[in-house]
């Protein structure tokens, strides 16, 4: 357990899956209903925007810029900051409902009476440090 050590790859991995498991759930069933019978193009469709997505967002993400110059970068001022903000809000709302469910399974598994608020204040202060890398 000890040597068990988790890399950067995989731990990035994990968030992907973590964060994109609604939308997984979500979208294949929406676009073959959309779709019909050209359903087998959807994938090379949708693969060569995102593909450039990723190579412009790479090339400059290692130039040092971070996540927000990017999007201004791309999409101009306002717009970036806004798109920065949509993302944020959305990571915000999602992280609680995450917080929220692991509260409920662990109060529910381990401590049938607790309520769930002393987990996610608990959480929530062992997480706080860390998000605002004072840890």
């Amino acid at each position: 357990m000890e040597n068990d050590l988790i890399n950067r790859r995989q731990m990035l991995a994990l968030a992907f899956v973590a964060l994109l498991s609604p939308v997984a759930l979500r979208f294949p069933s929406a676009l073959v209903a959309l779709s019909s019978s050209a359903a087998w193009l959807a994938a090379p469709i949708a693969a060569v925007p995102i593909l450039l997505m990723i190579l412009f967002m790479g090339a400059l993400l290692r130039r040092g810029r971070t996540l927000g110059e990017v999007f201004e970068l791309s999409f101009g001022k306002n717009i970036g900051r806004g798109g920065i903000l949509l993302i944020s809000l959305w990571l915000c709302f999602y992280g609680g409902f995450v917080l929220r469910s692991a509260a409920y399974r662990f109060t529910s598994t381990v401590y049938p009476s607790a309520p769930a608020w002393i987990f996610i204040v608990f959480s929530a202060a062992v997480c706080l440090p860390i998000a605002l890398r004072k840890f």
